[in-house]
């Protein structure tokens, strides 16, 4: 039961995969890059029984209940256990979450030309909250990118109490400029 990786396992960037499974044990090496657009890797972990790690060296590589070296780890459990994971999941060059530069209009958002050009349209963002109130915090889609100028037009206004969000370029001081994150991964743990 459960994917368990005793030797090597490769997603390159065409891997279009959802795996379900019981558990994740890494014994050997796991290795996932970026994948290529509209493509995605998604784990998904179910069940509500216990499973157990079977260390490939104290089992002699079977999965007998009777293996002293049996290890229960629980439900739905990630464990890298003597093993290697190498996940690029996005590029390096892609931060998931930026300053705002200038909120343009109800459905434009300015933000840094690089962050731009990792975002796709479609792609979910989380818009943090101008108040101090943590839960004011809005999502939205993005409807279109322009990866030159850094404009953002999402697919609903976002309305807010006050006249425009605060950016860097202002209302406010800088430091005090609304966060802006991508919510899109390629490779997804549940």
């Amino acid at each position: 039961n459960g994917l368990d990786i005793v030797g090597r396992l490769y997603f390159p960037p065409t891997a279009n995969v959802i795996i379900n499974t019981t558990a994740v044990f890494v014994q050997g090496q796991l290795d996932m890059t970026e994948p290529a657009p509209n493509n995605a890797v998604k784990l998904t972990l179910y069940g509500v029984e216990d499973q157990y790690l079977y260390p490939y060296t104290a089992c002699s590589g079977q999965h007998d209940a009777t293996c002293m070296g049996r290890q229960n780890l629980g439900t739905k459990p990630i464990a890298v256990a003597g093993g290697r994971l190498n996940v690029i999941a996005r590029s390096p060059d892609c931060h998931s979450w930026t300053h705002l530069v200038e909120h343009v209009s109800d459905t434009e958002l300015e933000v840094s030309p690089a962050f731009a050009a990792c975002v796709k349209v479609g792609d979910p963002l989380l818009i943090a909250s101008a108040s101090n109130i943590w839960s004011d915090e809005k999502h939205r889609n993005v409807a279109a990118v322009n990866s030159v100028t850094g404009i953002l037009t999402l697919d609903t206004p976002i309305s807010t109490t006050t006249d425009k969000l605060p950016g860097t370029n202002g209302p406010g001081e800088p430091e005090f400029a609304v966060e802006v994150a991508t919510l899109s991964r390629s490779v997804v743990f549940h």
